[in-house]
């Protein structure tokens, strides 16, 4: 996979985690389940020829209708529980492997993104008969802080004067830009004075990864962090308002998150790279540190699933 290939596929990581980032609930046995009025599921077929179209997207499409291509059930569960990847344990050999086309359409014509993925849990649970329970577990977390004693903060991340729409409005608006059923929409929420955006140095992956930030706050930071390191991050740096950041870092990082999408990249792949660690990268060029740590959390065990009769 070629440089912008992968820079694209992190800019689906980052705006999937921005837009839709919240918390679900598996669904009690007490109250009727919700359910699309109609719904189809086939196997991918992707095109071997274009990296980019093996990506699974599973998103609204207008109309109350949702769209999933070459989605493996665990991105199918993770979607529709509203769950980050080291929140979601167990599963049948296939979870990962099995890819699948699905459209989807609801009674109502404006049901919301998270009406459907409620009904997306209902059209998981009869389709391919997956029983799943929460409990609580210890996970690995970390801890950003800032690196020196005095405060001081790196040279790749100052204070912006930039005037930015608060997060709570950038979900909203990205929701209703997934609801249209075009994540293309999405970019133009992260660009401007209050931009997200890949950068890779020298225009391949050996000069490293950048990311540029302009008028995010450090819970941006903290997002991308998770999505990063695959595990939550908690901010415990105290820095309030709103910054620019630079960040420039090995890209074997990606190798991780791009595995979150179904995409396998072989071993070796990635040309070598000069640039730093991603923790070396948060503590020189951001005066920022990740510090492990242990703490409860709640997790979505897979118990079973059955591979889904194609319609």
């Amino acid at each position: 996979m070629k440089g912008p290939a992968i820079a694209a596929s992190l800019l689906v990581l980052i705006y999937s985690a921005t837009a839709l980032h919240g918390a679900s609930q598996v669904q009690g046995q007490a109250t009727a389940a919700p359910a699309f009025e109609v719904a189809s599921i086939k196997p991918s077929n992707p095109d071997a020829a274009n990296p980019l179209s093996a990506i699974p997207l599973i998103l609204p499409s207008g109309a109350g209708r949702l769209t999933a291509t070459n989605a493996p059930l665990r991105n199918l569960v993770l979607s529709a529980y509203e769950l980050k990847d080291f929140e979601l344990f167990g599963g049948p050999s296939w979870a990962t492997s099995r890819r699948w086309d699905i459209n989807a359409k609801a009674e109502k014509a404006e049901a919301t993104p998270k009406e459907m993925m409620a009904m997306l849990q209902t059209l998981l649970a009869v389709r391919f008969k997956l029983k799943a329970h929460m409990e609580t577990r210890d996970v690995p977390v970390g801890v950003l802080v800032v690196a020196r004693s005095d405060g001081k903060l790196g040279s790749k991340l100052t204070v912006s004067t930039a005037t930015c729409p608060s997060q709570e409005e950038i979900q909203a608006k990205a929701k209703e830009a997934l609801s249209g059923g075009d994540p293309s929409a999405l970019q133009a929420l992260f660009s401007g004075e209050c931009s997200i955006s890949p950068v890779v140095n020298g225009g391949n992956l050996a000069g490293g990864l950048g990311m540029k930030l302009r008028g995010q706050p450090i819970a941006t930071l903290v997002s991308m962090l998770t999505q990063m390191t695959g595990k939550k991050i908690q901010d415990k740096t105290g820095l309030t308002g709103r910054y620019d950041f630079e960040l420039t870092f090995d890209p074997e990082v990606l190798m991780r998150m791009v595995s979150q999408l179904g995409i396998n990249i072989p071993a070796g792949s990635l040309p070598p790279s000069n640039a730093p660690s991603l923790l070396t990268a948060l503590q020189e060029q951001l005066g920022l540190k990740l510090e492990n740590d242990k703490a409860p959390g709640e997790v979505l065990v897979i118990d079973s699933a059955e591979l889904p009769t194609p319609d």
